[in-house]
């Protein structure tokens, strides 16, 4: 009590501290990164091999599993996915969180350190590398030209990327779309033969021309010099005129067996925006960097790269910078618009600008000294712990209103204004630091945990508690000392304030009535609870919320086997369509041309559509209208999906996956194909699908060792014979004007590119003579598989269904349902995986924290009222506000999602606020004599006008959240409708309900009290009788 007296005697020291405060939070909150989502160290490693020509089988044999029985061991692993493609490996590890993902890289570099020796020799060096969301491109820009003469992709290469690369905060720069030129030594297959020469030896004699080798060291004078042999083609004629040694004997010119020219290389990947074929950039941030910033300063070096080169088209296909400035905004206009709204109640019911303006104050010092601790606690700025601002901006001024109360109620009793000051503030503050402790203490199960769970809301726990915390503070030093030194005086005599008297003096009768209808109105309690619970079913959940960002992909699968020129002839279609479309801003269409460690793989076909910021059409009509045009495309699948970040995470979108795993792929199959009719008859799924998929056609040669052998040739050698003459070969670079073109040998366009001509090809053995392939080698066409995935050492097929519904958790009952009545073949195990797997273990995870936060808050309030049966009486709300949640999410249509149980266990800790106040002035009354009936009634009226205070505070705060206003506020929507709903139910029915049991209990207490005395009554007379006689 001696700083309350402290802070009204020095208002002057006060005033420093405050405004130190404001000093240290503004400079805090100024070098705070700002990012989308909370900075999320995911326990996820991938460990990526290149095997170049090897088919997925082979992969899986020499590569895949040796690496996964390297880090098979590894510390902490909770699971391990593989899958083996064409020429590339990649095998995936997720582990525990909390893992300390440093040495755990470490120790994994190590062990595939060790195996890489097993590996094949023309396997690329394995590279493990943790996956991180911040690896993703902040920023994609589009680099074209009108000008066909002009070398695009070298210009971007040599001219463009190393100017962005330059950037502060850029850690790399991708490149994609486009062709570069190469020279092209295209052969004259009758003069090969002729010369009795081969692709191979053309390529090995321009290779060995082309020589940067140190020969030794001479001495010249008195100076050693360095010698070295070089000799680099700097124009086509010298390659045209370079010596060839004929096996048997005489030389000849390579112009003679070959045309020497200047070509586009063949193109393997396509990028366009809108329609326009362009080189598309994209650029990824360091890991420590802001994106915000980087995403500014790329924009600026763009603007300069436009002004030096006029020729080049410089668009912006995708800025993540400017999506985080607009879900950030959008978060702090509805902290703002709450902030205005919770003082618009304080002028509305204090009726007097000085008094609003005592509580008011403590929203920005909350904010300031809140910005000060997330900033020593390394919390960004974020829509996490924004969104959780917006939570506290309301009951920020709670605990100030309390205290206000409590002055204003003492300044009636004729005190002076410091005296009343002192003493309001006095009465109250064990009902303030034990109210805002119990809103803190719930938060410290979500802290503590690990997984993606705390991950996600593990600051916006934080950001409530430190805003909490500094209302406390604010409630019991800056109020008491600015209302000294004010002096306002409440005004009694307004509308409102009439009205409001007639609201207690109604409210008082209620309570009389309903303290002596005491089990009529507790069952009538208990029946709107069940009514809530009962409408758990029909809520539905998911993850996390969906977030509108205006973006969504276009996945074209071609038919097995179709090349390149198919894929573009209907990627050009599906375009034309995107651009019929409404409020359509842009679109960048590509094919990669190599597979991705993010999952996308060579040859995907994709669409990228962003839509207008001031659209009429929403993202999710514009893209079912895209799949009504695409539901007739033949030949391929068309698949639209809108962007979420959430997916990312494992969040958003109505579709579960379900894995089943085992050893025998036949088997595996036929299940899998079960399952998935299985799942296609479960009630709200419209398709399903499987990754069961008909192998990618192949043509395998099969070389004869022993035949091969009989011409002095390997397999190794007749099938890279080969690949040189199908694929061609790099001999060279040629260096000209400042370029560097790469020097293929190559034969004609067509020579060899279908079966027929493939038997048609003779190998050069290495004595010269021309071996026909059919002699040494068979060829079998079949289908080879496209990839082979395994999980934890299984092989494994996965079953996607998307519903209609509302309720991921009813399809996968009902589907359990129906699989509990199938013969599971011995060693196939099922089950969901992906987001299901992640909602039931987040839900089970929120679920243990809910039941922990109420203990904890019935901890603090037995520790404040010295009781257990005043903290039962109190928890009793908790129930009926969990109800409350339930009813609201039910009429706005929201699902409970991890937001969503955020929202219930901060009402936990809130609702019981008002119980505390309510209850603590009762007991306070009856030691001062009052009867329980009497004090009741009394306590109930004149904490009236306090608790509505706080509660419309709190519920007018989050009313800008709770609308779902742009990307952020839908994100935080779910925990503002919960918080909402539940605090409004819940205070209704404590004003009520609370009071009710609360004389239960009491009279119960009594009657035992009675029943005791009686009991000792009895005794006593009996030991007395005798005496008596």
């Amino acid at each position: 009590m001696s700083l309350i007296k402290t802070v009204i005697k020095r208002p002057v020291a006060v005033l420093m501290c405050v405004m130190s405060v404001l000093v240290l939070g503004l400079v805090s909150l100024i070098n705070m990164p700002v990012e989308l989502m909370p900075d999320m160290d995911l326990p996820m490693v991938a460990v990526v091999t290149s095997y170049p020509g090897a088919g997925p089988q082979e992969v899986e044999d020499l590569v895949t599993s040796k690496i996964e029985s390297a880090v098979g061991t590894t510390a902490g692993l909770k699971t391990i996915q593989s899958q083996s493609s064409e020429g590339m490996s990649m095998v995936y590890l997720e582990l525990e969180f909390g893992t300390d993902m440093s040495n755990t890289l470490v120790e994994m570099r190590e062990k595939v350190d060790r195996v890489k020796a097993m590996l094949p020799d023309e396997a690329d060096a394995p590279m493990v590398m943790q996956l991180r969301l911040d690896e993703m491109p902040i920023v994609m820009l589009s680099v074209a030209t009108n000008d066909t003469n002009t070398d695009l992709l070298y210009l971007v290469n040599e001219g463009i990327k190393p100017e962005f690369e330059s950037v502060a905060g850029v850690a790399s720069v991708e490149a994609a779309g486009g062709t570069s030129k190469e020279i092209r030594v295209e052969l004259d297959n009758n003069m090969l033969v002729k010369y009795n020469l081969s692709a191979s030896s053309i390529a090995s004699a321009i290779s060995g021309a082309d020589v940067n080798i140190p020969a030794g060291s001479i001495k010249y004078d008195d100076r050693k010099l360095f010698l070295r042999g070089q000799f680099d083609f700097t124009s086509i004629k010298q390659i045209e005129e370079l010596p060839l040694t004929l096996p048997a004997g005489g030389v000849i010119k390579v112009a003679d067996v070959a045309k020497v020219y200047e070509a586009n290389k063949e193109i393997t990947s396509i990028s366009r925006l809108n329609g326009k074929d362009n080189i598309t950039l994209s650029i990824t941030k360091q890991q420590d960097a802001n994106t915000v910033t980087v995403s500014r300063e790329i924009i600026k070096k763009m603007e300069k790269l436009k002004a030096a080169n006029p020729d080049l088209e410089f668009s912006m296909v995708m800025d993540q910078g400017k999506m985080i400035t607009d879900s950030i905004v959008s978060v702090i206009e509805a902290l703002l618009s709450g902030a205005a709204l919770a003082v618009l109640v304080l002028w509305l019911f204090l009726g007097n600008l000085k008094a609003s303006a005592i509580i008011a104050v403590s929203i920005p010092f909350s904010l300031v000294m809140t910005f000060v601790a997330m900033f020593f606690t390394g919390i960004d700025v974020n829509v996490i712990s924004l969104g959780g601002l917006v939570v506290g901006v309301g009951m920020m001024v709670d605990n100030s209103i309390v205290v206000l109360e409590s002055i204003f109620k003492c300044r009636e009793q004729n005190m002076d204004f410091k005296q009343a000051a002192f003493e309001g503030a006095r009465v109250v503050v064990g009902a303030v630091i034990a109210s805002t402790l119990t809103t803190v203490v719930v938060f410290l199960p979500i802290v503590f945990m690990k997984g993606f769970t705390a991950e996600i809301f593990g600051q916006a726990g934080l950001t409530i508690s430190f805003s909490l915390l500094a209302s406390l503070i604010s409630a019991i030093t800056i109020v008491p000392c600015v209302y000294a030194r004010l002096k306002p005086e409440e005004k009694t005599d307004t509308p409102f304030a009439r009205f409001f008297k007639k609201v207690e003096n109604t409210y008082a009768k209620i309570i009389d009535a309903a303290l002596r209808h005491r089990i009529r109105v507790a069952a009538a309690a208990v029946a709107c609870m069940v009514v809530g619970v009962a409408l758990l079913p029909s809520i539905g959940g998911e993850l996390m919320p969906s977030m509108d960002q205006g973006q969504y992909t276009v996945n074209i699968k071609m038919e097995k086997g179709k090349g390149l020129e198919a894929a573009d002839e209907k990627l050009r279609y599906v375009e034309s369509l995107v651009a019929q479309l409404e409020d359509i801003d842009h679109y960048s269409a590509s094919i990669a041309g190599s597979a991705s460690i993010m999952g996308g793989s060579a040859g995907q076909t994709t669409i990228k559509v962003y839509m207008k910021d001031d659209r009429k059409v929403s993202t999710k009509q514009s893209a079912e209208k895209l799949r009504e045009l695409t539901a007739g495309i033949t030949d391929c699948e068309v698949k639209v999906n809108v962007a979420d970040s959430m997916v990312s995470m494992g969040g958003g979108g109505n579709q579960i996956s379900l894995n089943i795993t085992g050893t025998d792929v036949d088997q595996l199959e036929t299940t899998t194909a079960d399952l998935e009719k299985m799942m296609s008859t479960v009630k709200g799924v419209y398709k399903t699908e499987s990754s069961v998929s008909i192998g990618q056609p192949e043509a395998r040669i099969e070389v004869d060792s022993l035949k091969a052998a009989a011409y002095n040739m390997t397999p190794a050698y007749v099938i890279s014979s080969v690949s040189t003459a199908i694929n061609g070969k790099k001999a060279s670079t040629m260096r000209s004007d400042g370029t560097e073109k790469d020097i293929y040998v190559r034969y004609p366009k067509g020579t060899y590119d279908d079966f027929k001509k493939l038997e048609a090809i003779n190998i050069t053995s290495p004595s010269g003579a021309a071996i026909p392939l059919v002699s040494v080698a068979k060829i079998v066409y079949d289908d080879g598989p496209v990839a082979i995935e395994r999980m934890d050492s299984q092989y494994y097929y996965s079953v996607t269904a998307w519903f209609n519904n509302n309720d991921a958790q009813s399809i996968m009952t009902e589907f359990n349902k129906k699989l509990s009545t199938y013969a599971m073949p011995y060693g196939i195990t099922a089950k969901f995986g992906g987001n299901a797997e992640m909602q039931t273990e987040a839900f089970a995870d929120l679920g243990i924290a809910l039941v922990v936060a109420a203990l904890l808050v019935f901890m603090v309030m037995a520790a404040q009222f010295e009781s257990m049966k005043f903290s039962v009486v109190v928890m009793i709300s908790v129930p009926f506000s969990l109800s409350g949640a339930l009813f609201s999410l039910f009429l706005t249509g929201i699902k409970i999602s991890m937001p969503a149980l955020i929202g219930m266990i901060v009402l936990v800790g809130i609702v019981v606020n008002n119980a505390i106040v309510l209850i603590d002035w009762v007991n306070q009354l009856r030691e001062k004599g009052l009867a329980v009936h009497d004090a009741l009634v009394q306590a109930g009226k004149s904490r009236l006008r306090p608790i509505f205070m706080t509660t419309l505070t709190t519920v007018l705060g989050l009313l800008p959240l709770s609308l779902g206003i742009g990307q952020g506020g839908q994100l935080m929507q779910p925990m503002a409708v919960v918080t909402m709903g539940g605090l409004i139910i819940s205070t209704l029915l404590t004003l009520i309900v609370v009071p009710v049991f609360y004389m239960m209990f009491e009279n119960r207490t009594q009657k035992k009290l009675a029943k005791k005395q009686k009991r000792l009554e009895k005794k006593l007379a009996k030991i007395n009788a005798p005496a008596n006689i």
